[in-house]
């Protein structure tokens, strides 16, 4: 329980601090920044830890790289959806629903089984999403007409008038879609 309460806390602090960075920065670069520094990271660790690769195999390696490329893909989701000025807490709550995806699939596909309490606890899960990113925005929710960027990655400068918008919700849901797959895949 400690090791998950220390996950949770290093999620959410990440959520910020993505916030910040994508916000100022724009989504290309701070996901490019983040992804960098962990490969370095896991590079590094390869080298001291020496793990063994007898494992794998070309099954194994595809299944790898389709679940490196989802989880690219809802990183560069999420980070946008920060990015448009979605609502931290929700875009998060949204995008951390990934598990019941996960466990959908594992279900459907692997035949897997859920208790009752599991379903249901699924099912309460997507309710919620459903309901927090339901209700239409109000007129001080829109974003200014002009909020397009026709470069992808590329933000306008810290703004002190930044407003919270729901029009990053729908790439929360791919987030949460594409993490969800990724993680099957794993």
């Amino acid at each position: 329980m400690v090791y998950g309460l220390i996950a949770a806390l290093g999620w959410g602090a990440s959520a910020i601090a993505a916030t910040n960075a994508a916000r100022r920065t724009g989504t290309y670069i701070a996901v490019l920044s983040s992804q960098g520094t962990g490969v370095v990271v896991l590079v590094l660790l390869a080298v001291f830890l020496h793990p063994p690769l007898g494992a794998m195999n070309v099954p194994t390696t595809l299944g790898l790289v389709g679940a490196g490329l989802l989880g690219l893909a809802g990183y560069l989701a999420f980070y946008r959806a920060l990015e448009y000025g979605g609502p931290v807490g929700l875009v998060s709550a949204i995008s951390a629903t990934y598990g019941g995806i996960t466990t959908l699939l594992a279900v459907i596909v692997l035949g897997e089984h859920l208790s009752r309490l599991g379903a249901a606890g699924v099912m309460l899960a997507v309710a919620g999403v459903a309901m927090a990113s339901a209700r239409a925005p109000s007129a001080a929710e829109k974003p200014p007409i002009a909020v397009a960027e026709p470069i992808v990655g590329i933000a306008p400068g810290p703004s002190s008038t930044r407003r919270l918008s729901r029009a990053g919700i729908p790439l929360a849901l791919a987030s949460a879609l594409t993490y969800g797959i990724g993680a099957f895949l794993l």
